[in-house]
């Protein structure tokens, strides 16, 4: 093939404008293992707890929960960067989950914690965000449980037409209820106590 001089001295010429569009498109994807958005190298941090930080007369029985300013990497917050700790004693168990649609942490304790006792929860640095940027430090916050005892026992019928004679209930701070009636079908039974668990969306007795 005859290429003229004009000709000739273009194919150089394109080929050295496209070769670092090929060189840029090789390279694409880094061998570093980082993740996300590279430019992004703010930490995040969290915006709001519940229980409050200083917070009294916590419902034993309450989930805590930490919510983000920005999207969090799920699989950094798990039981050992999310704890809460009773004073005086060892971390308390229970089930960690994260919805990384609002962005919220949550920490159910295994079992209702103690009255009148104060707990502090801790986030450590090892959650981070979709680029790998860590919390800048632990976010610990305390606070303190109700006293777990009974309230005022309440009439909450009149009709005494059934076998449950003038029925009153108590309830503690965390929504547990007891029920106390008397029984006129069987004047040996003056009455009897139900424990009824605060359950939501449960119908009122």
């Amino acid at each position: 093939m005859n290429m003229d001089k004009t000709t000739a001295t273009r194919w150089p010429l394109c080929l050295s404008l496209l070769a670092p569009l090929f060189l840029s498109a090789c390279s694409g994807g880094s061998s570093s293992g980082a993740t996300g958005d590279t430019s992004d190298t703010t930490a995040p941090t969290v915006t709001s707890t519940s229980p409050l930080s200083g917070a009294t007369a916590v419902a034993r029985n309450s989930t805590l929960t930490a919510t983000f300013n920005e999207d969090i990497f799920a699989t950094t917050v798990d039981a050992s960067s999310f704890t809460l700790a009773k004073s005086g004693s060892g971390t308390t168990s229970g089930t960690v989950s994260f919805d990384g649609v609002d962005n919220v942490a949550s920490l159910a304790p295994d079992n209702s914690l103690a009255a009148l006792a104060t707990y502090t929860a801790t986030l450590t640095t090892a959650i981070t965000d979709l680029s790998g940027n860590a919390l800048a430090a632990n976010v610990s916050w305390s606070f303190t449980t109700a006293d777990g005892a009974w309230g005022s026992a309440a009439l909450i019928e009149t009709d005494n037409t059934g076998i449950a004679y003038q029925p009153q209930i108590a309830v503690d701070s965390s929504g547990n209820a007891l029920v106390v009636c008397g029984n006129p079908m069987a004047p040996a039974l003056t009455s009897w106590p139900t424990a009824l668990t605060a359950t939501v969306g449960a119908a009122p007795y």
